[in-house]
């Protein structure tokens, strides 16, 4: 088990440089026709493993979960979007984790998250000279968190439920693979306690 707050290094570097390679991609591209207000629509499914940091009455753990989410968006402009997103975790349980003194407990966790972030898309074949349409995006969000926990004490047999509610910034990096209207998804995300790699398919309209 990895104690709660213990530097990310490989996965925030690799999400900064993403957003970097967003950020510094920016010669103007010649522009696209105008899309009618029904194609700047989108939405999708996505599967993912999650891994999220914890703890209770003072003791730290983790453990790892698959992730499930659906989202929409909307392309506001050329290659900037705002999208919605809704995700929920399979709880994950643990077993005989040792308390302060004797006190050993199980935990049985799971969690629902909504977030709402802005998404910043760039074509790799307007600055490299490729046949297929891959892109890069990076997405600077908020999120808010509702973690629903049951702890069972295993001296006495009693379970203390308990719901928490968690707000603060999300951000994410990732590649799309488009072939007419579906797209795949590949993609970073890191928010709070938890991390996430994942897979999606989406639709644009």
């Amino acid at each position: 088990m990895r104690a709660k707050g213990k530097p990310r290094s490989r996965f925030r570097t690799g999400v900064v440089a993403a957003l970097v390679l967003v950020a510094a991609a920016a010669p103007a591209r010649a522009q696209e026709p105008a899309r009618s207000l029904g194609s700047r629509f989108y939405a999708g499914l996505g599967l993912s493993s999650v891994n999220v940091d914890d703890s209770y009455g003072g003791v730290s753990f983790s453990d790892s979960t698959l992730g499930l989410g659906a989202y929409g968006g909307f392309w506001m402009k050329d290659q900037l979007a705002l999208e919605l997103s809704y995700n929920w975790l399979d709880a994950f349980d643990l077993h005989d984790l040792a308390g302060s003194g004797v006190v050993k407990f199980d935990v049985t966790s799971k969690r629902q998250t909504l977030s709402l972030s802005v998404l910043r898309e760039v074509t790799l074949r307007d600055f490299l000279n490729l046949k297929r349409d891959w892109r890069v995006y990076g997405a600077l969000g908020l999120y808010d968190t509702r973690a629903e926990r049951t702890v069972t004490d295993l001296a006495s047999g009693a379970q203390i439920s308990a719901n928490e509610s968690v707000s603060g910034a999300l951000i994410e990096a990732g590649g799309l693979y488009k072939f007419g209207r579906v797209e795949l998804r590949g993609y970073l995300r890191g928010w709070g306690d938890a991390k996430e790699i994942g897979a999606a398919a989406q639709f644009r309209f």
